[in-house]
């Protein structure tokens, strides 16, 4: 990042976006590419109400988490319309997404860090703006993740150049058929493998692990993981928790080693 600002006085999302406005209808009139990273936090535990934020009776986490996204997705609007002026407005992307979804007690905890299970609440990825490879009402319902947003996000700016991403651009086909179809996932010693018809769960090593055991679900049909699929080919589950143990070996030789960004970048 060339400048990052943040202030105590700016943390409500009404506040930062407006102050973001300010700054970019002020900064960004030279004509030049431009990158801004906005991060929000009402809409995050403990979800707790500010002002602007519809009142909510009682203590109720989701009501609280609903009341915030409104604020949220208001303060959003009022950010894009109040740039829709700015010359290079009809040039630019917007990308709009959130860190992590939420559990809401439907695999037993109402906290973070409950297994790598997919939660009620899911994490928005919307990409919106003028561009040839972004058409209206495209839904890309493919196997995805966050590692995704930096190569896709380069790709529509036409930047071909090596790097180390370990995603891939989602717009890359009119279908998707050139993305890969296995995502993994570490959190701790818990593993999750996703493929376009399955999301498999196993331990990392070869402790006891998590308290399920292996577990295997059906990613269309049962997306809140309700439903443990009992005749899965073990062989098909064998390979995948494979790929997943490989994967995580080679995370942690590059963290370890520090190779995930080429010493000319940083």
């Amino acid at each position: 990042y060339q400048q990052i600002d943040y202030s105590r006085f700016r943390e409500t999302d009404a506040e930062m976006f407006a102050h973001a406005a300010r700054w970019m209808r002020d900064s960004l009139r030279g004509g030049a590419p431009f990158l801004v990273t906005l991060m929000t936090k009402t809409n995050h535990y403990p979800f707790n109400p500010v002002d602007g934020v519809e009142p909510v009776e009682g203590d109720d986490l989701q009501d609280r988490m609903v009341a915030t996204m409104r604020y949220a997705e208001r303060s959003l609007a009022a950010f894009v319309d109040s740039l829709r002026g700015e010359p290079w407005f009809s040039r630019t992307v917007f990308v709009f997404t959130g860190d992590h979804g939420f559990p809401l007690g439907e695999h037993g905890c109402n906290s973070m860090g409950c297994g790598l299970f997919d939660e009620s609440t899911w994490v928005p990825l919307v990409v919106w703006g003028p561009h040839p490879s972004i058409r209206p009402g495209r839904v890309h319902d493919g196997v995805a993740s966050q590692v995704d947003g930096a190569p896709t996000i380069l790709a529509l700016a036409g930047v071909r150049a090596g790097n180390h991403f370990t995603g891939h651009d989602l717009l890359s086909g009119p279908d998707g058929s050139r993305l890969p179809r296995v995502r993994l996932a570490n959190h701790y010693d818990e593993m999750l493998v996703t493929t376009d018809s399955f999301r498999v769960h196993a331990t990392v090593s070869s402790g006891a692990g998590r308290q399920w055991g292996r577990q295997v679900f059906r990613r269309l049909s049962d997306p809140l993981e309700e439903r443990e699929v009992r005749d899965a080919d073990p062989r098909l589950v064998d390979s995948l928790v494979g790929l997943g143990m490989a994967e995580h070996s080679l995370n942690e030789a590059v963290l370890v080693r520090d190779l995930l960004a080429p010493p000319a970048a940083r």
